[in-house]
């Protein structure tokens, strides 16, 4: 199915997510940035969405590289 290869790829994301907010919460650190590329910009709005739910003031940059579908 064409929705199993989404739903993998979000489920890895999501874990990303956590794995990197708490390696830096038992660490005693604080997620100040969050930088990355973008092809359609699902990941980054996820990214943005999870992050910003545990930390308001995180930033978010996007990283437009050429040939994304965010390009120019």
């Amino acid at each position: 199915s064409m929705t199993q290869p989404s739903a993998s790829m979000a489920s890895f994301f999501l874990c990303a997510m956590v794995q990197i907010w708490e390696q830096l919460r038992s660490r005693g650190e604080r997620l100040d940035a969050f930088v990355m590329s973008a092809g359609t910009g699902g990941s980054i709005a996820g990214a943005s969405r999870y992050f910003k739910a545990r930390r308001p003031s995180v930033q978010i940059v996007l990283v437009d590289p050429p040939g994304s579908s965010l390009y120019n």
